[in-house]
């Protein structure tokens, strides 16, 4: 799965449907489920201090193209799930979206340098197969 690929499925997943969907809080509530999801399935092979950590470093990562994201260092009392909430609740919805795209494939890409595309794809899809359920939209592996 390319950037471009991986920016289109992101985009996906966190477009909204229709307008009765489009409520301040839906790319908050969808950006923080995927990123969950992603936690819920890397933790177990990278830790959650390894997983914390490159969340930390993908957010240095973005921050010159996402000025909304603020730093996350870890040990900090707000756990990043928490951080990632209150800065994207910050943000107009476009740049919401795009941030958190962004965000999203700078963390991808550096747990891929470490564990390789293939097996990066089977936990993405894993992850995130169930949005289509919860969200109503297509799945990861269509």
């Amino acid at each position: 799965m390319t950037t471009d690929d991986r920016t289109k499925l992101i985009s996906q997943l966190l477009a909204l449907e229709s307008p009765e969907t489009r409520a301040p809080d839906a790319v908050e509530e969808r950006s923080v489920w995927l990123w969950d999801r992603l936690a819920n399935h890397l933790t177990p092979l990278i830790g959650q201090m390894g997983f914390e950590s490159l969340y930390a470093r993908a957010v240095h990562f973005s921050q010159s193209e996402c000025q909304g994201l603020s730093a996350f260092t870890l040990g900090q009392e707000t756990d990043f799930l928490q951080k990632l909430r209150e800065d994207i609740r910050g943000l107009e919805h476009d740049t919401a979206e795009r941030c958190t795209t962004i965000l999203l494939n700078k963390f991808i890409e550096l747990v891929t340098a470490m564990i390789g595309e293939a097996l990066m794809g089977h936990i993405l899809r894993s992850a995130w197969d169930e949005y289509s359920a919860r969200y109503g939209t297509r799945g990861v592996s269509e």
